[in-house]
């Protein structure tokens, strides 16, 4: 190939499909002018989404933060199309290569558009960054088809994760690594899905870790700034151990399956945990903690199973978080919200009773 060339960088030459496909390197300065844009194409025009700014924008926000704070970043790999000249050389007897790019080569993505854009526009604010690199495969001289059915076939395929997961997973959560921490050394732990957002029918699990993880934060909405982290975490382990024995979930446990339970009592679903957020949250506006944890520590001593069973029967909470004609759960902030001020009225009076009048 004669014609002059913009790119030389290093890759591996890789087969998929009976295609030979390209992984490149590329580092962060060389990206604005490497990839072409075409967001001014109609939708049928290209092989990616139109460009969103806001994203592209949250994703520079995650570059500068992990910059800034000196904490581990993770850039997932671009994926494209070389639509153009280039020429490989091979280095030595491996599929590793250089390759050479011509100046007439259009490198269009139909992955990872907004992580690009990102990057491109955190080099422009901090040149320091400049020499970070990025991995990028390419598909080779595709007709627009291809790439459209490629863009359709990753989107297809891909299952992005629960926010349950996400949220254990995220170390950067200072709640959830205490909540984690509290669940690590708690009888309630094993019964816990961090996987799912709702727990499945057919799991072994009771509740799901954001319905935890959500009423938390309601628990702890209205902490002085003067708190501690310690002081929060005290509380908050206190709290869900007395939800614990409340809610008696380790007897159901051993005597139930959970999928079963779930569709006859209420109790461990995600608006009823968020209802106990509420509820903690009313309570604590006219007591202190300690006294809110000892009056749900004392109704749930003096609770029979019998009472347990009917206080979180369905139609127990008819009108509240339950639909009265269907019996379905309404799980919005507004039922929540409704199935919070019962529980609260049940914590104080020290009874397993609902009074829908006290709640209109």
């Amino acid at each position: 190939m004669s014609k002059p060339y913009k790119f030389e960088v290093p890759g591996i030459r890789v087969s998929q499909g009976g295609k030979e496909m390209l992984l490149i390197s590329l580092l962060w300065s060389q990206l604005e002018r490497f990839i072409t844009t075409v967001s001014h194409e109609t939708t049928l025009e290209r092989a990616q989404r139109d460009l969103n700014l806001k994203r592209a924008k949250n994703f520079t926000d995650y570059l500068r933060s992990s910059y800034l704070n000196k904490t581990p970043m993770i850039v997932p790999s671009l994926i494209g199309n070389c639509d153009g000249e280039y020429e490989i050389e091979e280095v030595g007897n491996t599929n590793i290569v250089m390759v050479r790019f011509s100046l007439t080569s259009r490198i269009e993505l139909f992955d990872g558009q907004h992580r690009a854009r990102g990057i491109v526009d955190y080099v422009r604010e901090n040149f320091d960054v400049r020499h970070y690199q990025i991995g990028i495969h390419l598909t080779l001289n595709e007709p627009l088809t291809t790439r459209k059915q490629f863009f359709s076939d990753i989107n297809n395929n891909a299952s992005k994760p629960a926010a349950s997961i996400n949220m254990a997973y995220d170390s950067k959560n200072k709640l959830s690594q205490m909540l984690i921490g509290i669940l690590e050394k708690s009888p309630l732990g094993q019964f816990v899905d961090y996987e799912h957002n709702a727990v499945p029918a057919k799991s072994d699990k009771w509740v799901s870790y954001k319905a935890l993880y959500d009423a938390s934060k309601k628990m702890i909405a209205n902490r002085p700034e003067s708190d501690t982290p310690a002081a929060m975490c005290e509380d908050l382990e206190c709290y869900w151990n007395a939800w614990y024995m409340l809610t008696d979930l380790e007897g159901y446990a051993k005597t139930c399956k959970s999928g079963e339970f779930r569709k006859e009592y209420l109790t461990f679903h995600a608006v009823t945990v968020n209802a106990f957020g509420w509820a903690v949250f009313n309570l604590l506006e006219s007591m202190p903690v300690r006294d809110v944890v000892s009056a749900i520590e004392q109704l749930a001593m003096q609770a029979t199973n019998s009472e347990r069973d009917s206080y979180f029967e369905y139609a127990n909470w008819k009108s509240i978080c339950v639909d009265p004609e269907r019996l379905t759960i309404k799980a919005d902030v507004a039922a929540q919200k409704k199935a919070g001020l019962a529980f609260a009225q049940s914590i104080s009076s020290g009874k397993m009773l609902i009074d829908p009048s006290a709640l209109n």
